[in-house]
């Protein structure tokens, strides 16, 4: 039901495809400039893998970075979350269905825009030399859309405790993106701040789903990655179910 309502509001989607698309372009030909040499090299980052980066973000951002925490933290704060508990549901299964019909449109979306931008400004991009970094990629960009749900649900708790949370989702969501590499790669950060970064939740949304694809990070830097991303996996999973139980003990159902 949500696809289908998700699809009735094309002008809406079209718009926020449309900031999508500027954000890609904007990345897209300033990378492009600033490697205009092909020889040149970027942190390591020869002009075809940035470019790939770039591009690849298109995609991440729409099958991970993407979910309804506002739409439910407005619903808890107005007391409508009363409706979503009474249905043969949880809330958990109810607002993971809602994210995976958005992911869809969206990554449809961006898989149709990335294809055209690679066709009309003929972009030469990277491709692994190993098909196996493929898989490696899908498995992590598949944690990475879990782990950012979890997050989600977390920071949808702030709706049991205050009634005006939109800005502080607001600010999490842009230091997440930040942090994830949804900009530019972290490699740009000084090495000790990479470091400690990449001992957080965030970095293994996007950063390394996209290293992993371009075959940057060793077998030790891959293997340390995965196991980084399963402990928060499991750790903010559990986070968030707890803050969820204590959240519910507060709820008041006024507006309802």
């Amino acid at each position: 039901m949500n696809l289908q309502h998700q699809l009735e509001r094309r002008l809406s989607l079209a718009m926020e495809r449309l900031r999508s698309l500027a954000l890609v372009l904007s990345l897209y030909y300033l990378w492009s400039a600033l490697l205009d040499d092909p020889s040149r090299q970027f942190l390591g980052y020869s002009r075809e893998q940035m470019l790939t980066y770039v591009l690849g973000l298109a995609l991440l951002r729409s099958l991970v970075l993407t979910n309804r925490a506002f739409d439910l933290t407005w619903e808890i704060a107005r007391g409508r979350l009363s409706f979503l508990m009474l249905r043969p549901i949880s809330v958990y299964g109810h607002q993971f269905a809602l994210d995976a019909s958005d992911k869809m449109t969206r990554l449809a979306s961006a898989i149709v825009e990335v294809a055209l931008l690679v066709l009309l400004l003929e972009a030469r991009l990277s491709a692994p030399r190993h098909p196996i970094a493929i898989v490696w990629a899908a498995m992590a960009a598949t944690l990475a859309l879990l782990l950012f749900f979890f997050i989600s649900m977390a920071l949808a708790t702030s709706g049991f405790w205050s009634a005006e949370s939109v800005g502080f989702l607001w600010a999490a969501s842009l230091v997440m993106e930040f942090c994830s590499g949804a900009f530019f790669p972290l490699d740009v950060l000084p090495d000790l701040g990479r470091r400690v970064l990449m001992l957080s939740p965030f970095p293994y949304l996007v950063y390394f789903p996209l290293n992993l694809y371009l075959e940057r990070l060793t077998a030790g830097e891959m293997i340390q990655g995965f196991i980084i991303l399963a402990f928060w996996l499991l750790a903010i999973g559990l986070i968030s179910r707890r803050l969820w139980d204590i959240g519910l003990r507060d709820y008041d159902a006024e507006g309802a």
